[in-house]
């Protein structure tokens, strides 16, 4: 018997190196076989005779030690066993984790410290077989004074508490280490928010676009009042008459180099009409449209006296180009003078040219197509979807089905409205 008076001392364990690890396991395999004889690894013999030789020392000290232990138990057999413990002691525990509902009634059981409490719904079977089953180990022998008067089971769940304290934090930190890339939002809720967007878009911006097209026409419309209260004023300064410069033969040539030959005739409708911007009775931004881009708003420049191209006119005049001047007092008060472009002429290689393809009553494009702002001789500017006011077709001579070359007008100009161009 070992004495008891000395201290026990931890067991150190040096590690063989696979030689001898390969010689111990040949010698052993021998011995479990009864024989000493067997197959031996190449090479080891002298590392083979060593371990016996250790493993004889061995048989001695357990011979003289024979009282303390089993009857024909040699050491060698002992140490087999404890080799064969430690091996399997080595291998990796197989956990298989609870179930959902197990782990939940483990909580209850845990969290009720035993006793009877509350349980999740619809798991009262499932809790009490888990408290059955923990309450097995209260039969199982107490342990020495060492481990006091506390009772297994409680032992064993505060151990279970702990481990699944220990597994929420883990996946806490877990959560807490990875990038949240959503944000704490998932992916269908993205999805979600986004066709939610994309749907209200889709519904706002038709409304938008009304909207801003209602709004520009509006703007236009108070741009042709503006002008005519400036064409009744140059009217009073130049005898009655509507704004008309020197005529020449065409009225069509507008943005070419001829559109003023070199007489100083205007062969361009619009310059007629430009007199009120180079008099200085109206901005160039009161005669732009705020649906054309391409409007010009700067100041003239110097002897300039007409608009650099037919895109950049917003408005179409009434046709100066008759044999007399137009006066208001002869006029009709319903005469229109002046409304958004006129969609009959188009630009084709550089110069303006009627659209045979053009429907006659079609409305301006300035405004989609969708109808335009006219102003009359007595100053009201009134938004129409037809090109007809009284039954007269602003955008042609009365009774003329041909195209048009740029030489024709109206025999009566104070009461045939003919805008162009």
């Amino acid at each position: 018997m070992p004495d008891s008076n000395i201290p026990e001392q931890p067991e150190a364990f040096v590690e063989l190196s696979p030689e001898d690890a390969a010689a111990l396991d040949a010698v052993m395999g021998a011995r479990a076989m009864g024989s000493e004889a067997g197959p031996m690894p190449a090479g080891s013999k002298e590392r083979v005779e060593k371990v016996r030789g250790v493993l004889a020392l061995l048989d001695q000290v357990a011979a003289a030690d024979a009282p303390q232990a089993h009857a024909g138990e040699s050491v060698i057999q002992s140490t087999l066993a404890r080799v064969a413990a430690q091996r399997e002691a080595e291998k990796p525990i197989e956990v298989t984790p609870l179930c959902e509902d197990d782990g939940r009634a483990l909580d209850a059981v845990v969290a009720n410290a035993g006793q009877p409490g509350p349980v999740p719904a619809g798991l009262g079977d499932r809790t009490q077989r888990v408290a059955g089953v923990l309450s097995l180990l209260d039969q199982m022998p107490r342990e020495d004074a060492a481990g006091g008067d506390e009772d297994l089971i409680q032992r064993t769940l505060a151990a279970a508490a702990d481990a699944r304290q220990r597994e929420r934090f883990a996946q806490q930190i877990e959560m807490f280490a990875e990038p949240r890339r959503t944000f704490g939002v998932s992916l269908r809720q993205v999805f979600t928010a986004a066709a939610v967007l994309l749907l209200g878009i889709s519904l706002l911006m038709p409304a938008l676009d009304h909207q801003r097209q209602a709004q520009q026409i509006a703007a236009c419309s108070y741009n042709l009042g503006v002008a005519g209260q400036q064409i009744g004023q140059y009217s009073m300064d130049h005898a009655g008459m509507l704004p008309r410069g020197p005529v020449g033969d065409s009225w069509i040539k507008t943005g070419q180099p001829d559109a003023i030959d070199d007489a100083g005739r205007y062969q361009s409708n619009s310059a007629h009409l430009y007199i009120l911007i180079r008099d200085a009775y109206v901005a160039p931004s009161r005669l732009a449209c705020a649906s054309n881009d391409r409007a010009t708003v700067s100041m003239p420049g110097s002897g300039q006296l007409d608009w650099a191209s037919h895109q950049a006119i917003s408005y179409s005049y009434q046709n100066q180009h008759g044999v007399a001047p137009i006066r208001v007092d002869r006029s009709s008060p319903r005469l229109a003078v002046l409304a958004d472009k006129n969609p009959l002429f188009i630009v084709k290689d550089g110069k303006v040219v009627y659209d045979r393809e053009a429907k006659r009553d079609a409305a301006s494009l300035l405004h989609g197509g969708k109808g335009q702002n006219i102003l009359m001789l007595d100053g009201r500017v009134s938004w129409s979807t037809t090109p007809h006011i009284g039954g007269d077709n602003v955008w042609q001579i009365s009774g003329h089905d041909g195209g048009y070359t740029g030489t024709e007008a109206p025999q009566d100009a104070h009461r045939d409205s003919f805008l162009v161009p």
